[in-house]
């Protein structure tokens, strides 16, 4: 059995006493890995790699499989030694702890061991050619006789057995120094990472860091760690063989060996030049090469942005750019490394040359043995060479990696213990509390600025105009963080439903984080009972099932888990996707819908069974039956017995709460009923009536969320856009274990992107362990690869030996006719032949994984298709001229024999209209944006721009004749005026008048650098709503003539909304504008509205609307019902419209010498099935009376009717009444409250109403509007 150097025990009472530390997983026989069964010397020479390697070949096992981790190597074990060392440095140097230092101390002991080894194998190798060459070529010189007169073979063949013993034995011992070095350097990368993500996952932020960069640590630096490791005794030892050779040279050839020596010592320090060299332009390569990969990411991440505005010539130069200065600093420490290796390969030719120069310049003697055995020591020094620019390179790769592992060890763990209180009956209790996020300093402090995150604007309160509250971990936070909760008292009973409200960055989301011990609690009192949950508002959902997602780790429980399906309004869901709940979801969710990410989330919580219930903002991506159904069976009845916090903007979910905390600059402003809210705080009142957003109204109403279409499941091809940056940087050995290394890099990122609602689960522990596993698992399969390398070389320098020793026995064999100098070149080649062998064998080895890496990457450009950049004939300078749009029976999907996402659309929008679209989740309202930007192509059917056919212009044109602000604002990393103007063609004045328009000038100017103030990726340092103002002023910097909005405030509150859709009303007056929105508030005033509905538009053709509501020319009844039976005709199948079909909005402003009815009732209606006459009655109620067209008598449809008043706010107030109409005249009251602006909204299927009524007076009121039908009679819906 092969020990283990270290320890004390043997190996199988150390598997006894470590077997608590594996967890064994289902299906395995042992726990005992192979390694650990073999024998000494099929361990130092690889033999135990040939029968696995003969068994793959014969197709008996697979490959990287069924090769377990050792538990010497496992990561748990070395993790939890190298956790003790480095607590102990941390504990005797809590300033200033070396993780270099505790990384020493953990392998010392292999360290040494591998060293003596490798010294042994160097003493062997100077005997070889020190004493037996030597020996040999003497003996050939002076053939020494027997008794008998004759040459003595025996003797002879003594220096060959001789020979062929040392190099056995060198051979062995350089194998085991290798076994031994990769097991440590197994061990060290193992234990370091599982110890940098255990940290990590238990600290409360990833400061500076993100996901992606904690990846590449894990894919680049733990390789770095281990090439350092595996090379330690090599570059440590094998400096002391020119100690060796100078000792040996002076004794054989004297003094004039010194010139050899000398011509060492030169070439020594051109070698340490050459190599700090290298270390200082490779560690600027490292650099670059990181930012590059940043950019490549945010390039990947915002390809859609991107193409979008065509800008991808511009990001093209960046990258270019970028990629040169590192082919720079790489091509300068290539050239440093090759010189450094070139020269290293001459040092012996010169020296043996200058010696032997020397010795016949001085007339010295020098024997032929003494010659050839100087010439191959010569050959052995220069291994001492060569060490040192390997050393200098793994070296400094390794320090900087130990120092980026060690910064991360050194971020604030989770570990905060929260008290009960002592009244049972209380679940929350603060009081005078004071929360932050972070308190650590960072090792570099900056100016009061915020990085990755958002800080406050000095009181506690977060920037203007931010969206939301939520506080990514990863934000860096120089000094102390300055946002707080401050002065928090607090008192919640177990069992109540307590509503969580307030302005933008008032502390709602800190609140709840604080709650789950997120935030350091600083002072005052804090008390909790019962464990808390969090559903964050982004929801955490990992690369696995969708059970898998909801279980969390935790034992199924049948009827607890599909109740929680139930509940979380997931089972229609399940039924539609491919393998129900065993349906892989993908990396963060991108199967599914944001609603269904949602809801996924909420099913976890509910399935875990908690105490508490946090639940940030889960409405805001659901659409709102759905919620409605989750808010009353749910958290209404199903969480009656626990304790709810709900944050929400929803008026009518936070008057059903039994409490609300209102709070207001990182305080709470109040804490008490709706009703009691209402009439003792003013702030709350006000802040209720005009920032909160009603129940607003969802376009995917009725219609259970889909999974999402191909276009939006973030890939290139076949790959993740998280998983090609990797491919970029590190596409260099395919040694097959890239499904293995993937599982480690996604776990890592995904788990650490979940962090809040990990820690909220209390499972870090079980994804430590999986990472652990994980690692163990590329671990084995890591080693084998190695093992079988090697196992080629050790075996190829035994071929050598074999090599050697016939040469040897040859020459004693044909003592008497060779010269000794032909004998010694022989010996000499023969002694190199294994340097060369490995080389050549090496090198093509290499060169075949090298060009694997190529044929990857040549993937992304032979097999990905090409967008097609339509005709080359550029259009006319002042094209558009216009903002027209014609879509003509378009037809279009994602991919080949794909459902179609565009099902023969046909509509027509003139130039300067507002136009909503709205349709539930897949339903083709995002795939009418990507058929203007040809984003994908159409398969049919014809789309004209300004009366000119968008195919037949050149993709650049046409994409730079729209402005698009996309649902997720994009910021990349630069300066601000970078992210307003990536042309770089906008004058300042420019930019400083939209900032100003849009409301973000004051706080542009108050950066130090203004418009060069350097954005992060994500625009990390920055609010949600600025970074959306930066969008929305990038698209008004645009003078275009058509301007997209994909659900660009979806994400944002009803002020940051209401704020932007005012300046866009204002800036885009006279440009076309296309907004696709849920929130039926946005398109109010819109003079058409789009209702998608699975790839068809309801009522395509609907400009007659337009006409109605502001008439150049009223169509005829016959002209208007002919355009209905077209519209309906092109439906492809009779489909029960929803409410909001075809509502055509046209907000009738006051105005003097309006032409209105005075008698009480209605003109002849233009076209319609009726007529409604609204009448005053000298005060309230009203009467209004529908009176049946004869054509439509037999129409079965039923319209329901509320009065409203338009109060000038975004929604009207409500009025009580409401009346049905099924062909006969019907006549009801309803509450007319005084003069102003009234109209009748339609909540109505196949009638579709456009009414405004005007109140003047209240002894003067009738005005009279129009029903229009837009399908056919067998559509019916019931209010």
């Amino acid at each position: 059995m092969t020990a283990d150097p270290e320890d004390n025990s043997s190996p199988q009472n150390q598997r006894e006493g470590t077997q608590s530390f594996i967890k064994k997983e289902p299906g395995d026989v042992s726990i005992c890995s192979k390694i650990d069964e073999v024998g000494w010397l099929s361990f130092i020479s690889f033999g135990w790699v040939f029968n696995y390697l003969w068994k793959t070949y014969r197709g008996q096992i697979e490959p990287c499989t069924n090769w377990t981790c050792s538990i010497f190597d496992s990561a748990n074990v070395n993790m939890t030694r190298l956790e003790v060392m480095w607590n102990e440095e941390r504990s005797k140097k809590p300033e200033n702890p070396s993780l270099f230092l505790v990384i020493l101390r953990f392998i010392k002991y292999r360290l040494i061991g591998a060293c003596f080894i490798f010294a042994l194998c160097l003493i062997f190798g100077f005997i070889g050619p020190t004493c037996l060459v030597r020996g040999l070529i003497a003996y050939v010189e002076e053939p020494p006789l027997n008794n008998a007169g004759r040459v003595d073979y025996i003797y002879g063949l003594y220096i060959v057995t001789a020979i062929l013993l040392v190099e056995i034995s060198r051979v062995l011992l350089y194998g085991a120094c290798w076994a031994v070095s990769y097991r440590t350097g197994i061990r060290v990368r193992g234990a370091v990472l599982s110890l940098m993500y255990k940290h990590l996952m238990n600290s409360r932020s990833l400061r500076n860091k993100t996901p992606a960069e904690i990846v590449n640590v894990c894919a680049n630096d733990g390789q770095r760690l281990f090439d350092a490791i595996t090379f330690a005794p090599l570059v440590l030892v094998g400096p002391f063989v020119l100690v060796g050779g100078l000792i040996y040279l002076l004794k054989v050839i004297g003094w004039p060996s010194l010139s050899g020596i000398f011509v060492f010592f030169i070439f020594d320090v051109v070698q340490a030049i050459l190599g700090i060299t290298m270390v200082k332009f490779r560690n600027r390569a490292i650099d670059k090469t990181e930012k590059r990969m940043n950019l490549m990411g945010e390039i990947i991440r915002s390809i859609r942005t991107i193409k979008m505005n065509s800008w991808e010539e511009i990001f093209m130069k960046k990258v270019t750019d970028m990629r040169q200065n590192e082919k720079n600093c790489l091509k300068v420490a290539g050239y440093a490394q090759s010189l450094a290796i070139a020269t290293g390969t001459i040092v012996p030719v010169v020296a043996t040359i200058i010696t032997v120069l020397v010795v016949v310049a001085t007339g010295s003697d020098l024997k032929a043995s003494d010659a050839f055995s100087s010439i191959t020591v010569f050959f052995v020094m220069l291994f001492g060479i060569r060490m040192i620019p390997y050393g200098s390179r793994y070296l400094a790769e390794a320090s900087q990696s130990i120092r980026k592992i060690q910064v991360m060890l050194n971020y604030p763990t989770f570990d905060q213990q929260i008290p009960h209180p002592k009244n049972y009956d209380i679940a929350v209790q603060m009081k005078n509390a004071k929360f932050v996020w972070d308190t650590v300093e960072e090792e570099k402090p900056k100016e009061n600025s915020k990085k990755n995150g958002t800080v406050a604007n000095g009181n506690g309160k977060l920037p203007d105009g931010q969206d939301s509250e939520v506080v990514p971990l990863n934000a860096e936070t120089p000094g102390k963080l300055d946002f707080s909760l401050n002065e928090i008292d607090l008192v919640i009973q177990k069992k109540q439903l307590i509503g969580v409200c307030g302005g933008v960055g008032s502390g709602k989301t800190s609140l709840l984080h604080s709650i789950v011990g997120q935030l350091l609690y600083e002072s005052g009192e804090f008390a909790i009972s019962g464990s808390p949950v969090l559903v964050s508002q982004v929801p955490c959902v990992l690369n696995t099932t969708v059970r898998e997602n909801i279980l969390f780790g935790l034992p199924f429980n049948s009827q607890r888990y599909y109740k929680a399906i139930s509940c979380s309004e997931l089972t229609h869901d399940l039924e539609s996707m491919p393998k129900n709940e065993q349906t892989e979801i993908g990396e963060r969710g991108v199967t599914l819908s944001g609603g269904q990410r949602a809801r996924v989330s909420l099913a976890r919580a509910l399935y875990a069974m908690k105490d508490i219930y946090l639940l940030d903002d889960i409405f805001s991506s659901i659409d709102k039956q759905v919620a409605d159904k989750i808010f009353t069976k749910t958290i209404k009845e199903y969480l009656e017995s626990k304790t709810v916090l709900l944050v929400t903007s929803d008026a009518e979910y936070l008057s059903k709460c039994d409490k609300i905390i209102f709070m207001q600059d990182g305080r709470i402003g109040g804490f008490d009923t709706h009703e009691a809210l209402m009439g003792n705080s003013s702030e709350y009142k006000d802040f209720f009536e005009h920032y909160i957003q009603p129940a607003s109204y969802s376009s995917r109403t009725n219609s259970p969320e889909v999974p999402k279409s191909p276009k939006d499941t973030a890939e290139v091809g076949n790959e993740k856009v998280d998983e090609i940056p990797d491919k970029i940087t590190e596409d260099e050995e395919d040694y097959g274990l890239d499904n293995i290394k993937k599982d480690i890099y996604v776990h890592v990122s995904s788990s650490l992107e979940g962090l809040i609602t990990i820690h909220s689960f209390s499972q870090t522990n079980r994804f430590v362990d999986t990472f652990k596993g994980k690692l163990d698992e590329h671990s084995g399969a890591m080693f084998m690869f190695q093992s079988a390398m090697r196992w080629q070389a050790v075996w190829l320098d035994l071929l050598v030996v074999a090599v050697t020793v016939i040469v040897s026995l040859m020459i004693v064999i044909l003592t008497k006719s060779i010269t000794p100098a032909d004998a010694g070149m022989a010996l000499a080649f023969a002694l190199q032949m294994s340097g060369v062998f490995q080389f050549a064998v090496r090198s093509q080895t290499e060169l075949e994984s090298k060009l694997t890496a190529v044929e990857r990457v040549s993937y992304y450009y032979k097999n990905i298709d090409q967008e097609n950049s339509g005709c080359e004939k550029e259009p006319p300078k002042d094209w558009p001229k216009e903002g027209s749009i014609k879509f003509s029976n378009v037809l279009m999907r994602y991919r080949k024999d794909a459902t179609p996402a565009l099902n023969l659309v046909n509509f027509e929008i003139d130039d300067g209209e507002k136009v909503g679209i709205i349709g539930r989740t897949g339903s083709g309202k995002s795939s009418i944006c990507n058929a203007l930007f040809r984003l994908y192509p159409i398969d049919a059917g014809q789309i004209l721009i300004s009366a000119v056919d968008a195919a037949a212009v050149p993709l650049k044109s046409l994409r730079r004749a729209m402005a698009v602000i996309p649902q997720d604002p994009v910021i990349f990393a630069g300066t601000i005026r970078f992210n307003l103007d990536p042309d770089g063609i906008c004058s300042d004045e420019q930019i400083w008048r939209v900032l100003e328009m849009i409301g973000l000038k004051d706080t542009v100017q108050g950066f130090p650098e203004k418009l060069d103030y350097k954005l992060e990726s994500n625009g990390g340092n920055i609010s949600g709503g600025q970074r959306q103002q930066i969008c929305v002023s990038r698209a008004l910097l645009r003078d275009v003539k058509i301007v997209i909005l994909d659900e660009a405030t979806a994400n944002l509150d009803s002020q940051s909304d209401k704020q932007i859709q005012e300046c866009l009303r204002e800036q885009c007056a006279e440009k076309t504008l296309l907004m696709v929105t849920h929130r039926l508030s946005n398109v109010t005033d819109m003079n058409k509205l789009i209702k998608m509905e699975d790839g068809p538009l309801h009522a395509l053709d609907f400009s007659f609307f337009s006409d109605w509501l502001s008439p150049a020319s009223e169509p005829s009844p016959s002209e208007a019902d002919s355009n209905i039976d077209n519209a309906a005709d092109s439906i492809q199948t009779a489909q029960q419209y929803e409410d909001e079909s075809l509502i055509p909005h046209k907000r009738f402003k006051r105005c003097a010498g309006c032409s209105l009815p005075t008698n009480g009732q209605s003109s002849e209606p233009l076209f319609g099935p009726g007529v409604i006459t609204v009448t005053d009655n000298g005060g309230s109620p009203c009467s209004v009376t529908v009176t049946c067209n004869a054509a439509y008598q037999d129409s079965t449809a039923i319209v329901a009717l509320t009065l409203q008043k338009d109060d000038g706010g975004e929604t009207p107030a409500e009025s009580q009444g409401g009346l049905t109409f099924d062909g006969s005249p019907i006549s009801q009251d309803l509450d007319c409250d005084g003069a102003g602006f009234y109209y009748i909204p339609g909540n109505f299927s196949s009638q579709k109403l456009t009414n405004v009524v005007f109140c003047e007076s209240s002894a003067s009121l009738t005005t009279t509007t129009e029903t229009t039908s837009t399908s056919t009679t067998s559509t019916s819906s019931t209010s």
